[in-house]
């Protein structure tokens, strides 16, 4: 098939083309000029990336376009071209349809535990997935296709797979949803789309208070609870976490991953409770998750003399302490300087005060505006509020042209910081390439 996307530099839409170009499909696309990490995947699959304004689609007959580009206009013109138009939501619940499929949801940790399983799982099966750090892979005989299935917009409802692992319910995208309990549905009526079971949070309290409305089996996991599959004696310290698991009556030996803050080993412990339920050897998995490479912004590190730059994609306010207690327990003597680019108005305003508590905690912060902001709008009337606090600052161009020793900068955001990493780490006299 000749599949055109529109909008494939996108994390999710650039995964989806290097997917179908390994099925053998013939796969070009168009986006934004602007540099933008994902198309050097595309470059290595040989995907040709056009501008949005030269977009080649003559010669494809299937067209799918990203979220941001459905535009009413265009679909009617399409539509007049004969195209047969494909939403992403419903490209992968037709590549769902075709495999066993793992669907990863959950407020926080969705790319993360997708990336677990993937190595998981990968170390004794075949595996194609769709990961939302742009990571994409197809294979023809595929034993599991793995996906992450995102609550905004209610995006994940598109989707029946046959597994779904459930990382936690907080709750997010407050300019779609209305209240905690149109959250909290979502997440129900998704469980139960399920075929065959769910993987479950037994530590997780709301979690726990929609399990009597879960009509599809379940299995348990937690750190503290009773659970299906349980870690105990856990123990974190600077080379990261060791454990023990128990299951069906079993106990294992101690066992240790190099994998820093509660939150990561969570992602961790579900996809352990997976592998188990899928009667994958305990050793085995533990051997395969200790090569576990961090998908792309999630808790990326360099080290630079005694500077450390983390460069992660945390915007919620939970995401970002959890990262921050992750960063202390692997650099417990640093100090810490945090850089936040905000990435939606709605979700400042709702959750500033959780922000502001935080960063108190926090020995300096910068804060880069909104894109676009205008001078005397909402936007920048809403970031000025930080300012009161005297460790919050806005972003100066001066701060990475400074000297700094121990010190770890925390660099946090959904958008791309690549721009003001780089410059910075050569600044700093890099030791090893940033990626």
């Amino acid at each position: 098939m000749n599949i055109y996307l529109i909008g494939i530099k996108g994390t999710g839409m650039s995964a989806l083309a290097c997917l179908l170009a390994d099925l053998g499909h013939h796969v070009r696309g168009s986006d934004v000029s602007r540099y933008i990490f994902t198309q050097e995947k595309l470059k290595e699959k040989g995907i040709i990336c056009d501008s949005l304004e030269d977009s080649k689609y003559d010669q494809y007959p299937y067209v799918v376009l990203g979220n941001t580009f459905w535009k009413q206009s265009l679909v009617e013109q399409l539509k007049k071209e004969k195209k047969t138009i494909f939403t992403y939501q419903e490209m992968i619940r037709y590549l769902a349809n075709q495999y066993p499929s793992i669907a990863i949801c959950g407020t926080h940790g969705k790319t993360t535990t997708a990336h677990l399983i993937e190595t998981m799982l990968g170390a004794n099966h075949i595996c194609s997935y769709i990961i939302g750090d742009g990571e994409g892979k197809g294979e023809k005989d595929a034993d599991y296709f793995i996906f992450e299935a995102c609550e905004y917009e209610d995006n994940f409802l598109n989707y029946t797979p046959n597994i779904i692992v459930l990382s936690n319910i907080d709750f997010d995208h407050v300019d779609y949803f209305k209240s905690q309990k149109q959250y909290n549905q979502s997440f129900l009526t998704f469980l139960n789309q399920c075929k065959d079971f769910v993987i479950l949070n037994q530590d997780d309290a709301i979690t726990i208070a929609l399990k009597p409305f879960i009509h599809k089996p379940y299995y348990t996991y937690a750190i503290e609870a009773q659970a299906d599959v349980m870690a105990k004696e856990v123990v974190f310290n600077e080379q990261g976490v060791s454990f023990i698991i128990e299951y069906q009556n079993q106990r294992s030996e101690r066992m240790i991953l190099p994998i820093y803050g509660k939150h990561l080993f969570y992602d961790a412990l579900s996809s352990i409770a997976l592998g188990l339920i899928l009667h994958q050897d305990l050793k085995t998995m533990i051997q395969s998750l200790s090569f576990f490479k961090p998908a792309h912004r999630r808790f990326n590190i360099s080290e630079v003399q005694d500077n450390v730059i983390v460069d992660d994609y945390g915007h919620h306010p939970f995401e970002i302490q959890q990262t921050i207690l992750s960063i202390k327990q692997k650099y417990p003597h640093k100090k810490l300087k945090v850089v936040f680019h905000p990435d939606r108005y709605s979700r400042i305003q709702y959750f500033y005060q959780q922000y502001v508590d935080i960063f108190q905690t926090i020995d300096e912060v910068y804060i880069i505006p909104f894109i676009g902001t205008l001078p005397h709008s909402k936007e920048e009337a809403l970031l000025t509020q930080f300012l009161k606090y005297p460790n919050i600052h806005f972003i100066q161009k001066d701060i990475f042209e400074k000297e700094y020793h121990d010190v770890v900068f925390l660099f946090t955001g959904s958008k791309d910081m690549s721009y003001l990493i780089q410059p910075f780490l050569n600044h700093l006299s890099l030791k090893k390439t940033y990626r």
